[in-house]
């Protein structure tokens, strides 16, 4: 503990306070200037690098073509790891294995090599969380024997085996409800050995990255209050504060502090080391979130310090101040669960205050805020089973009629079978009549009910969305630039909002007839062309290609209604295609129909579900925002234009979506 607390009084003063004076003096703008007329490769490199710290992929690829031009290792790692993290975020497992092998090429040893499997491990560590206990289980096994075969004793590979003995056991556990001790120790001297080896390794060759795991790892086997959660924390800012020290990270006013904040938040929270360490760490945190805001480890930051300070405060029994944060926490909170913990904490001080009729007035607004969740939850659950009756309700009278019906018919076919064959014929056909009659009611009830459950949370959703910024807005002082992002939200809910309620109306056009659709003559390649350009005004991370055989045809068709097929066909590709990914809009005219095809590079449609897309209400991801009827208002424009639309099985990179219609 003195290392740490010697590092925080003493070593700050000679590192921190630069870092502090040149992130004031020089923002990114001036850093952008500043590139536009550096011309000495080295200036050009340590501008790109803050810049790169300072987030953007544009700026870490430039560092890091430009660094592998020089031949600077240490300018083309921060790149590389600055990118790797970025793709490792956004699920992009092709680029991510691109930097990846380039890192472990470029790169000079060993720092190659412990760039390149930390993140492997990490990449694997996180796949995990789709894994069932049995598949964890096999892993642990096959990882284990791997180990015993190791000849070299100090490895990345190895470091790398046993992190993800720790992963798959920890995703193991989920699965049980009750963890032994001794299996908690196993995992803690998995982390101790993983610990052992990283510290034999130079931080600047990778060792700050696989020592901060371990610790990491191993504070989580401990409780939050104990003493040794509290150490292996301090060992945590020990490693950030010497990997700080190094001279190519002192150039880097802008390296992440995110870490660095978190820790010093833990120990201002623990009740294990003294009050005076813990001012002085409480004194860092508070320091380190003001000069990096944007670091908070739960944004934004003044709810992240509350949330710290709140807990500091009671430990150091300054009430008054733990009110001040738990009124940050609710001013900033938008849970109603989490607000009602909060109010019940605030009502709780001021007890403790003896300010007992302020303690009951928030004691009833919990109370309150309690019973109005409750209440809300009871009454959507009565307005479900009110539906789900009438449904029922509707159904059996429905099964009644039916009954009532073919009793009739049965009793008049005895009676007059063998004097008016016709007569029986007859009500044979109203039968089935009444039978086709009976489904299209259910059917109707039953399209009400999807409806109603889908609109409620799909429409409820942005205006839920537009209220609260509205009000926040009106209520709150603001800066502008806060305004104007509110407003480009409310704007973005109201179209998300118009979209939902325009799908809505053609469905309900398009589903009351089935006559064929109104041609006209139309330039497919014109109408296509313009749609790629809108798109790609939308979209700009992502490529549009437009592919046509013949760029001149005039081919009758209804204009209005095809604008639309490619438009929806674009935005669920756009929705659900990988970023800075190519979508490609594609037709020909073959025999005497039109063939086009959306083709992107993302999630893809699973083959069970290739039909079940054109219905109505379905979403591959139910947590993306839309109601689930853009395809199936395809399959209904489609249906009127005696057509055929599908998903294309043979292609594996993404999904493509073609339809086909006749132009005779």
């Amino acid at each position: 503990m003195r290392s740490t607390i010697f590092k925080i009084t003493a070593f700050c003063c000679l590192l921190f306070i630069p870092l502090v004076a040149y992130s004031q003096n020089s923002s990114k703008d001036e850093l952008i200037t500043a590139l536009s007329q550096a011309t000495d490769i080295d200036t050009r490199l340590e501008i790109l690098t803050n810049l790169s710290d300072l987030g953007g992929v544009t700026y870490s690829k430039m560092l890091l073509d430009e660094a592998i031009a020089a031949g600077n290792n240490e300018a083309a790692k921060a790149a590389l790891t600055k990118l790797i993290v970025n793709k490792l975020d956004v699920k992009q497992e092709d680029s991510l294995f691109y930097y990846i092998d380039l890192a472990r090429k470029q790169l000079t040893p060993p720092a190659n090599e412990a760039i390149s499997t930390y993140y492997e491990m990490i990449y694997e560590a996180r796949k995990m969380q789709g894994l069932d206990s049995e598949a964890c289980q096999k892993i642990i096994e096959e990882t284990t024997n791997r180990l015993r075969n190791y000849s070299e004793p100090n490895s990345f590979k190895k470091m790398k085996d046993i992190y993800v003995i720790i992963a798959s056991t920890n995703r193991a556990w989920v699965f049980r409800e009750e963890v032994g001790e001794e299996e908690v120790v196993q995992l803690r001297s998995y982390a101790q050995e993983m610990f052992k080896i990283a510290s034999t390794i130079p931080l600047k060759d990778g060792g700050n990255l696989f020592q901060q795991q371990a610790l990491i790892t191993l504070c989580n086997t401990y409780p939050q209050d104990s003493p040794e959660f509290a150490e292996y924390t301090m060992q945590q800012l020990d490693v950030f504060e010497n990997y700080l020290e190094l001279p190519e990270i002192r150039k880097r006013p802008y390296y992440s502090q995110r870490s660095r904040i978190r820790a010093y938040g833990n120990l201002s929270m623990s009740q294990t080391i003294s009050q005076k360490n813990r001012d002085i760490f409480f004194l860092r945190f508070t320091e380190l979130l003001k000069q990096f805001p944007s670091q908070a480890p739960t944004p934004p930051a003044p709810y992240y310090q509350a949330m710290v300070g709140r807990e500091y405060y009671m430990i150091k029994e300054d009430y008054p101040k733990a009110l001040q944060q738990i009124d940050t926490l609710l001013k900033y909170n938008t849970y109603p669960l989490l607000a009602i913990n909060q109010q019940k904490g605030k009502a709780e001080l001021l007890y403790k205050l003896g300010e007992f009729e302020n303690a009951y007035l928030e004691y009833n607004k919990a109370t309150q805020l309690s019973d109005s969740i409750a209440k809300a939850e009871s009454e959507g659950k009565y307005k479900e089973l009110q539906i789900q009756h009438e449904v029922n309700a509707e159904k059996l009278r429905n099964a009644e009629l039916e009954q009532h019906n073919q009793r009739i018919i049965i009793i008049a076919s005895v009676i007059i079978l063998f004097l008016i064959l016709g007569w029986g014929v007859y009500n044979y056909r109203t039968s089935r009549k009444l039978q086709r009659l009976n489904r299209k009611i259910e059917e109707s009830e039953t399209m009400k009910s999807s409806f109603v459950h889908s609109m409620c949370h799909e429409i409820r959703t942005p205006l839920n969305i537009i209220s609260g910024f509205t009000t926040t807005a009106l209520l709150t002082d603001m800066e502008p630039e806060e305004k104007q992002e509110m407003a480009k939200e409310v704007e973005k809910q109201t179209a998300l909002l118009t979209k939902i309620l325009d799908d809505m109306l053609e469905v309900s056009q398009l589903y009351s007839s089935e006559d064929l659709l109104p041609t006209e003559p139309t330039h497919i390649y014109k109408e296509c062309k313009e749609s790629i350009d809108k798109f790609t005004k939308l979209y700009p991370d992502r490529r549009w290609v437009l592919e046509a055989e013949d760029t001149n045809p005039i081919i009758h068709i209804n204009h209005t209604y095809l604008d639309q097929l490619i438009d929806n066909l674009l935005s669920n590709a756009a929705k659900f295609g990988e970023a800075e990914s190519c979508i490609t809009l594609a037709y020909r005219i073959e025999k005497g129909w039109l063939k086009v095809g959306v083709t992107d590079v993302g999630i893809g449609i699973p083959v069970d579900k290739q039909k079940w897309v054109f219905e109505r209400f379905n979403k591959i991801n139910e947590f993306t925002q839309g109601a689930g009827l853009g395809l199936y208002v395809c399959s209904l424009i489609i249906k009127r234009m005696r057509g055929n639309i599908f998903v294309d099985k043979t292609y594996k990179e993404g999904a493509r979506i073609v339809f086909e219609v006749p132009l005779n």
